[in-house]
């Protein structure tokens, strides 16, 4: 008789064991585990099987999560086709006593974006921390059209991104507000333009959102 199997079989236990008690002690071992349990927590065992890594991205002492997961029994409010998927981003940060915990985010709203026929979903916000202020604008690439992502900051700053998988963010630390969008395509073509005031993804912040120009 092979006694190698089940001492394999006790093994495999074993580590199991210590993986799911290290989460409960310590927390989650990586920002992609907590930001999995974060989203995934109410959801049914299909739906959290959905979860997907869109991309990662650090920023001070944190790291930004992209992630996509389908959702059967609720339709999102950022999901324009109404087949449940959701696009959301999260902060994560890290701690030696709790691990890795997720600080919340945000989820694409197909609600608020622009009235015309954008040819990506955005959601703009901003907010402060122990490094300052910050503004953001995060979104979903609806056509393989889309090359680039122009955004433009109240610092007069302007950040080019390429989307990764479909999604793009772009950060700044110090503005107070993201102002403008341009959506361009092959060769630099413009395909778009949103102007986050007036199409009110942003409060109307005349103050913040003057001319703005490259930096």
């Amino acid at each position: 008789m092979d006694r190698t199997l089940p001492f394999a079989a006790v093994g495999v236990v074993v580590i199991a064991l210590v993986l799911w008690s290290r989460d409960q002690l310590f927390g989650p071992a990586s920002p992609l585990e907590a930001a999995r349990q974060y989203v995934t927590q109410d959801l049914s065992p299909s739906d959290a099987r959905s979860f997907t890594v869109l991309g990662t991205r650090p920023w001070s002492n944190r790291e930004i999560v992209f992630y996509h997961v389908h959702q059967t029994a609720y339709r999102p409010p950022g999901d324009p086709w109404g087949n449940g998927d959701e696009y959301g981003w999260l902060w994560v940060v890290h701690s030696y006593v709790l691990g890795w915990q997720a600080l919340g985010g945000s989820v694409l709203d197909a609600g608020v974006t622009p009235p015309h026929q954008a040819p990506v979903l955005v959601e703009a916000g901003h907010g402060s921390g122990s490094t300052g202020t910050y503004a953001y604008v995060f979104g979903h690439v609806l056509t393989r059209t889309v090359r680039t992502v122009q955004v433009a900051f109240s610092t007069g700053q302007t950040i080019t991104t390429i989307p990764s998988k479909t999604i793009f963010m772009a950060l700044s630390s110090s503005a107070a507000n993201a102002c403008q969008v341009r959506v361009q395509g092959v060769n630099g073509r413009l395909i778009t333009e949103i102007n986050l005031v007036a199409d009110g993804l942003i409060p109307a912040a005349p103050s913040y959102c003057g001319e703005t120009h490259g930096a």
